[in-house]
């Protein structure tokens, strides 16, 4: 689609210029062949770890082609690479504002913040996966850590309740919801949610462990003694 944009914003540039169809097929020619050599340029330098040479030109294909997002990509991964945050959380953002669906974009973005412990902006970021991708069960999952670690229990809950609707209860959906309760320090939901768990998951020894970390946060030492001689 971009390529296309790119096409068509050279046959009106062309056109006004008095530019032949003839004269436009060979201008288009040209231009990719540049990018693509270029770009083969850039991707040897960056094999060679001559990293100032390969941003260099990758630059030269973002000239030629501005819409083009994997050139912006390549530099957003070289910057990263020298702990550049700043050069590198700016090159995938104009990657991924031309290329809004490609997942690896996101992964990148997610690195950036991570190595800057920024936890928040990554919630936001798996909110953009889960509808790119509703069916990947990870991207609730690392949603889900991220708001119990911003103590956003609320919210954990609300996204627990949404992967239920998708995936169905789940093992490690039932475990995450005790666990936030439990930080709550609210037993009496903490502890039936365990009791579902074990319900459900009669034969999984995490069933018991969590609802022995209940009764042990609560200082319940004898129903938890009791739990785990029945485990």
């Amino acid at each position: 689609m971009k390529k296309l944009h790119f096409l068509i914003f050279l046959t009106l540039s062309l056109s006004i210029l008095g530019f032949s169809q003839e004269d436009f097929q060979q201008q288009i020619n040209k231009q990719e062949t540049e990018y693509l050599r270029y770009y083969f340029e850039a991707e040897q330098h960056k094999l060679l770890e001559d990293y100032a040479q390969a941003m260099l030109f990758y630059e030269k294909c973002i000239s030629i082609n501005p819409e083009e997002s994997a050139a912006y990509n390549e530099i957003a991964k070289i910057s990263f690479y020298l702990q550049d945050w700043e050069n590198a959380h700016h090159y995938i953002n104009q990657a991924i504002s031309l290329n809004p669906t490609n997942k690896w974009y996101y992964y990148l973005l997610i690195d950036i913040f991570t190595v800057q412990n920024q936890l928040l902006p990554q919630v936001d970021i798996y909110s953009k996966l889960i509808n790119i991708e509703p069916s990947n069960y990870l991207y609730y999952l690392q949603k889900i850590n991220l708001l119990k670690s911003l103590k956003l229990y609320k919210k954990a809950i609300k996204q627990i309740r949404q992967a239920n609707k998708v995936f169905g209860t789940s093992l490690d959906l039932l475990i995450e919801l005790s666990a936030i309760y439990l930080l709550q320090d609210n037993f009496k939901e903490a502890q039936k949610i365990s009791l579902q768990l074990i319900d459900k998951f009669p034969n999984n020894p995490d069933s018991y462990n969590a609802l022995g970390a209940v009764y042990l946060h609560f200082s319940k030492y004898e129903e938890a003694i009791s739990l785990y001689e029945e485990l």
